[in-house]
């Protein structure tokens, strides 16, 4: 990894960024240097301490209320869809339940408008228009962050690393890694150096089919999609795959 020998010029290029979401901002100029995000972190803190002006992001109210994985902004635009439950914010984002909920309510406490459930329940969708809607958004309909993402874990796949290492170097969740990959692959996308053996590939298209056979039939007779996981005794994230996969692009 190269150093940061200039933190004058790091200062100029970082406050170039403010536009960016901070996790973008981290990535892209930590890109630029060709340094990880922990050792760009250790040079800013050097650059405020002798003085040097670093601006905050634009968009200050969700300033400071991002952790690694996703954006406070980005977690209240989806929530406010009405498409998405704690549940499956979570798994989407490699967090607990536990920890979208408080999320959320840090965005109330800040005055930002966050959509209510009834009863504590998580939103459902019972059409099928409704639920391929909600699968096309999750898969096609990427933030500003997700898509960066996913251009930097092509770029690093090209060049032979593996999930675990894409992670520590984007410094994102392994599963965020898993997730986006098995995105662009649904959509089309060219993964470079993807293994799997093609026997594997054949057992589990059958196995695909099968279950895209049966939640056909269930949104036939109006089932919710927590219903269809529910029956299939499978996860939600599957479905919602098989769905788009089989059902909605075929």
């Amino acid at each position: 990894m190269n150093r940061i020998y200039n933190l004058e010029n790091l200062a100029n290029n970082w406050n170039k960024t403010r536009h960016l979401p901070n996790k973008v901002r981290y990535l892209q100029v930590a890109k630029d240097y060709n340094v990880e995000v922990s050792k760009l972190r250790i040079a800013l803190r050097a650059a405020n301490q002798l003085g040097l002006k670093l601006e905050s992001s634009e968009n200050n109210l969700y300033s400071g209320l991002n952790n690694d994985n996703f954006s406070l902004e980005e977690l209240v635009n989806k929530w406010n869809t009405k498409k998405y439950g704690a549940s499956e914010l979570g798994k989407e984002y490699g967090v607990s339940q536990g920890t979208i909920r408080n999320r959320l309510k840090s965005a109330i406490k800040l005055g930002i408008h966050v959509e209510q459930t009834s009863q504590g329940k998580t939103f459902k969708v019972h059409s099928r228009d409704g639920i391929y809607q909600s699968v096309v958004n999750r898969i096609e309909k990427k933030s500003a962050l997700d898509s960066f993402l996913e251009k930097e874990i092509l770029r690093l796949r090209s060049n032979y690393l593996g999930s675990k290492e894409i992670a520590r170097i984007l410094n994102i969740s392994l599963s965020k890694v898993d997730f986006l990959t098995i995105d662009m692959s649904l959509r089309g996308v060219s993964i470079p150096n993807s293994k799997e053996p093609n026997a594997n590939k054949k057992n589990q298209l059958q196995d695909e089919l099968l279950l895209a056979n049966s939640i056909d039939s269930y949104l036939e007779k109006n089932l919710s999609l927590t219903e269809i996981v529910d029956i299939l005794g499978i996860s939600r994230y599957k479905v919602q795959n098989i769905i788009y996969k089989h059902l909605i692009r075929s």
